[in-house]
């Protein structure tokens, strides 16, 4: 009973070393990646079949796809149904850019000018962002896995950079060698919009299919420790990744997938890399103000704080999420592929076979050296 207690307390001693950030963000990232385990399958099936690998087979017991063993004789014949019929869902939905048109507050001159003035400012937006690239690339998301999410952040490292003085104590400007006043170079900030994939979103356990509704969402995303440190001057210690982070690893390998998961450090230079955690949530009794934090493999880097994000002057989440369907009760949104794929497989497994047929019975061998033909050859 001694060493048990020990353990115990060892555990203890651990988890109360660690930031409160931490410890909340682990208990919500475990809980959240075990409701989301279950859409990897589908969504990684989704991927290979849009991908043209539409021979692949799931092994429960690696959780992952693999190409299975076939004889000599067999065909596997690929006439993707459903790559074009994405495409041309995303040709529809981008077909032409959004106009944008400021409403005046009322009849007068300057509130038309400014209305008019805002439209012109998000117009020039949408060029800025390049948000035709992240709109195709939301849509691809939408329509291979079933939901995708656009994020609208704030980013203090982003924008200008403003330059100021240095002061004491005193308020007084610091002098260099040189007699001068030291300056530092501090950047203003900007919105920054980003596209996550499911993979990257975690959603509360639990909630509704209306995205509405949550009042908790962590996006994680893969980062090089030195862009960590360039971006938040904070020193994180690179990530041994694991079994259970391999599904935001997987997907690199359906480029040239060879029904092996290639997941080690060397096929997909993962070496150096943490995984980022932002946790955001809305007000609670405890937390009126919200919630947002960030860390990476144990190390905070901005600290708890309140939710500064605003849409109809109530704080909310930055994120929207855009499904392909939506199913009653079910907390990811469902893809059109997963309706196409049976058909698709199925049209060709029938044209394999009757190439199989073609190539095994036409113009069979009549005369051959002995022991000269496969057992299989039809003669």
């Amino acid at each position: 009973m001694g060493v048990i207690a020990e353990a115990i307390e060892k555990v203890s001693n651990a988890l109360t070393t660690k930031p409160q950030e931490v410890i909340d963000g682990e208990k919500f990232y475990a809980s959240a990646l075990e409701a989301q385990k279950p859409f990897h399958r589908i969504w990684f099936q989704n991927i290979a079949h849009l991908l043209g690998q539409q021979y692949l087979e799931w092994n429960e017991q690696t959780n992952w796809l693999f190409v299975p063993d076939k004889p000599n004789y067999r065909v596997r014949l690929v006439i993707n149904l459903i790559l074009p019929i994405v495409r041309t869902e995303i040709a529809k939905l981008l077909k032409s850019n959004p106009s944008f048109t400021g409403v005046p507050a009322n009849s007068d001159d300057e509130s038309k000018s400014s209305a008019r003035m805002a439209s012109r400012l998000f117009e020039s937006k949408y060029y800025e962002e390049f948000f035709q690239r992240k709109l195709y690339k939301l849509a691809m998301w939408r329509f291979s896995c079933g939901s995708a999410f656009m994020g609208a952040l704030w980013d203090a490292q982003a924008g200008e950079v403003m330059t100021i003085e240095k002061t004491g104590p005193d308020g007084q400007p610091i002098l260099g060698p040189d007699g001068k006043p030291v300056t530092m170079e501090i950047p203003v900030g900007e919105e920054v919009f980003d596209v996550s994939s499911p993979f990257e979103t975690l959603l509360e356990p639990g909630a509704p299919e209306d995205f509405e509704e949550h009042r908790r969402v962590m996006r994680v995303k893969m980062m090089r420790i030195d862009d960590i440190e360039d971006k938040w001057g904070v020193i994180v210690p690179k990530e041994d990744f694991r079994e259970n982070l391999s599904f935001y690893l997987r997907i690199k390998s359906f480029v040239d997938v060879a029904g092996t998961s290639r997941l080690n450090n060397e096929a997909l230079n993962i070496d150096g890399m943490a995984l980022v955690k932002e946790f955001c949530g809305l007000p609670t009794k405890k937390y009126p103000k919200g919630r947002h934090f960030i860390y990476a493999n144990g190390v905070v880097i901005e600290p708890d704080g309140p939710l500064k994000y605003y849409r109809s002057g109530k704080i909310a989440l930055p994120l929207a999420k855009f499904d392909d369907l939506t199913f009653p009760g079910r907390l990811y949104g469902g893809s059109m592929i997963e309706q196409l794929s049976p058909i698709n497989v199925s049209f060709n497994r029938l044209n394999s076979a009757g190439i199989e047929d073609v190539n095994r019975l036409g113009r069979p061998k009549i005369l051959s050296p002995k022991d000269a033909l496969d057992e299989e050859s039809w003669t």
